[in-house]
């Protein structure tokens, strides 16, 4: 750890060159930024020699009082670290990962018997999906899942069977009408629904409509062709060109002077799940911080696609692609 006095660079001789974690803490001790490096000498003396900061680090570099660090084996190592820290410390001046649009999810509770809903915040209390940018379609598609597969839509289980009961698009878990295990069948049906996963349904909807005609309940027939005509109408206006049997997310960076925006699109399979938009400063390396932080705390799919080039050398992508190979367990790539 060293000190630094007011307008004067600190003594380099005391860091490391190996990789690692540096802490960045202003007068007061309050931290001000967390970072890896390769070499943290060279890194953190960057800092101090550069006279060309965009305004966002040349304020924070004026603030640094303090400089502390960890020193790891490798750089994968200083992402993991650096990624946990970030989380648990949450300093001034690491990118803030909050969107800059509340875009609204669809959420299966964590309850006991799950519920569906709409909602603008995303807690640990349930299992999300979105968000959706339009807001007729997630309706339309929430509307669809409820039909399908009768999951309750009540805030509270009331002592007796409400009005969706009574029009067939809820199976009364509030009058123990169904199992709680037959109810979770119904919730695992509308999880796979809204992650996409509608291929099956199609063909188990189309048989029961000819099951339907076949036995002259044409009233049952028409219910469920309208049903997949709906299916069909919603993943053709999701559907990409590029169809894939794995996970993608495209993720776009547009800087605009001092500040830069990032897109994000999730994809599942060829469907478009929701977008996601992000607003920060823009600095050297600030495409390569969201990826870290962003991932620390999301899934990680099978393929990212990138509009600008996210390392500045082989380490660095040796050292990003271990990083989230290490997250997600398996193979990513990153086009």
């Amino acid at each position: 750890m060293i000190y630094l006095e007011k307008g004067r660079k600190p003594d380099y001789k005391a860091i490391p060159i190996d990789p690692g974690v540096y802490l960045f803490r202003a007068e007061n001790n309050g931290l001000l930024y967390i970072g890896k490096a390769k070499c943290l000498k060279k890194r953190v003396s960057s800092y101090f020699t550069n006279k060309n900061h965009f305004p966002r680090i040349a304020a924070m570099v004026g603030q640094i009082r303090q400089i502390e660090w960890f020193v790891v084996d490798n750089e994968v190592e200083a992402l993991l670290l650096e990624s946990n820290l970030v989380k648990k410390l949450q300093p001034k001046y690491n990118i803030d990962l909050k969107d800059s649009k509340a875009f609204a999810y669809i959420k299966l509770s964590g309850e006991e018997f799950p519920r569906i809903l709409t909602t603008r915040k995303v807690l640990q209390d349930g299992k999300y999906f979105g968000p959706y940018v339009d807001g007729a379609a997630r309706n339309e598609l929430m509307n669809l899942c409820v039909q399908l597969f009768k999951v309750r839509t009540c805030a509270v289980m009331p002592k007796r069977a409400c009005l969706n009961y009574h029009i067939g698009i809820c199976t009364a878990p509030c009058i123990n009408n169904v199992t709680k295990e037959q109810y979770g069948l119904q919730v695992k049906g509308a999880e796979g629904f809204l992650k996409g996963e509608r291929k099956g349904l199609v063909e188990r909807l189309e048989k029961e409509m000819k099951g339907a005609s076949a036995e002259l309940n044409f009233e049952k027939a028409l219910e469920k062709r309208m049903q997949i005509e709906a299916i069909l109408h919603i993943e053709e206006r999701q559907k990409v060109e590029l169809v894939k049997n794995y996970d993608q997310d495209v993720v776009a960076l547009v800087p605009n002077g001092d500040t830069c925006l990032i897109e994000m699109f999730t994809i599942s399979k060829g469907v478009i799940l929701g977008r996601r938009e992000f607003r920060f400063d823009y600095y050297d390396g600030v495409f390569a911080e969201f990826v870290s932080r962003f991932y620390s705390t999301h899934k990680v799919p099978s393929e990212i696609i990138m509009n600008a080039p996210l390392w500045s050398s082989g380490s660095e992508k040796s050292a990003i692609l271990g990083y989230l190979i290490a997250l997600k367990g398996s193979k990513v790539k990153i086009t």
